[in-house]
C-alpha cells in the first residue's frame, strides 16, 4: 500500500529504498499536515451561518459568541489572554467586546492583540488607548474600540492564516469590577490550560497578574491559568 507524502521507490531500484525511520518521518509529517487541514475545515464548518469564530472578510472571534454564557468579573490588574487561530489572511483595525455589567471607578483599561510564537511566547502587535470608558456602558451591550497609533503601534494588523494570536484584556482600579461575557474551561482535565494537553504551547486561555499596562512581550513560562476564564472578544475590519 503506498505511503502518502513521498515518492514510492521502484522495486528494482535499490538506491531509492527508504529506511523504516525515514518512512515514519514521512508519515508523521503527512499526518500533521492533514490534522492542521482538518482543524481549519472544522473551524470553517462551525462558522457557517455566522455562528462560529470566523466571519469571512469581517473578523475573527476568540470563541463563538453563542458560547460566551459566563459572566467574567475582571480581577484588577490581571491580564487575561484568550487565544485563537486565524483562519484567513485579514487586515483588522479594531476590537469588539460584550459587556454584562459596567465598571465603576475604573482607573485603567486596555485591550491588546498579541502574536503567539511556536514556544507560546507572546508579542504585542496592537492596542487600544488607555481608556477608563472601556468596559462601561449599557448592560448586555457590545462595543468597538479602534487600534491606537499612540506609542508607535499600528492602526491595523494583517492576520496570517493558520497563525496563533491572543486578545489581551486588562482592567484596573474599579470599585465595581466590569463583567464581560465569556466562557470558562476546566483548569484540569483533558482540555484545561494546566492539563497534559492544555499546558502545551497551544493554549486556550492564560493570565498574568499584577499588571499596570499591557506588556510588550510575555514568556509562556510566566503565564497562569486565570482560573480558566476567557473573556469573549473579536478583532474586526
Amino acid at each position: 500500500m503506498p505511503v502518502v507524502g513521498y515518492e514510492q521507490p521502484t522495486p528494482w531500484d535499490g538506491a531509492n529504498k527508504l529506511e523504516p525511520q525515514e518512512i515514519a518521518a514521512h508519515v508523521g509529517a503527512e499526518a500533521e499536515r492533514m490534522s492542521n487541514e482538518a482543524h481549519a475545515l472544522a473551524v470553517r464548518a462551525a462558522s457557517l451561518g455566522g455562528n462560529g469564530p470566523w466571519h469571512p472578510g469581517v473578523g475573527q472571534e476568540n470563541i463563538p459568541i453563542w458560547g460566551a454564557v459566563t459572566a467574567i468579573s475582571l480581577t484588577s490588574g490581571r491580564l487575561y489572554f484568550s487565544y485563537f487561530t486565524a483562519v484567513e489572511a485579514l487586515t483588522v483595525v479594531r476590537f469588539m467586546y460584550a459587556l454584562r455589567v459596567a465598571a465603576v471607578g475604573q482607573t485603567e483599561a486596555r485591550l491588546g492583540l498579541y502574536s503567539v510564537d511556536g514556544s507560546g511566547d507572546l508579542a504585542l502587535l496592537a492596542r487600544t488607548t488607555m481608556d477608563t470608558t472601556l468596559f462601561t456602558g449599557s448592560t448586555f451591550s457590545s462595543a468597538l474600540r479602534s487600534f491606537s497609533t499612540a506609542g508607535g503601534y499600528p492602526a491595523s494588523v494583517t492576520l496570517a492564516a493558520n497563525s496563533r494570536y491572543a486578545i489581551g484584556t486588562l482592567s484596573r482600579g474599579a470599585s465595581t469590577a466590569p463583567q464581560i461575557c465569556g466562557a470558562s474551561v476546566p483548569v484540569t482535565g483533558a482540555i484545561g490550560p494546566s492539563s497534559a494537553v492544555g499546558s502545551l504551547t497551544r493554549r486556550l486561555v492564560a493570565s498574568l497578574d499584577s499588571q499596570t499596562d499591557l506588556p510588550t512581550s510575555v514568556t509562556s513560562a510566566s503565564l497562569g491559568t486565570g482560573g480558566g476564564l476567557t473573556p469573549w472578544g473579536a478583532v474586526t475590519v
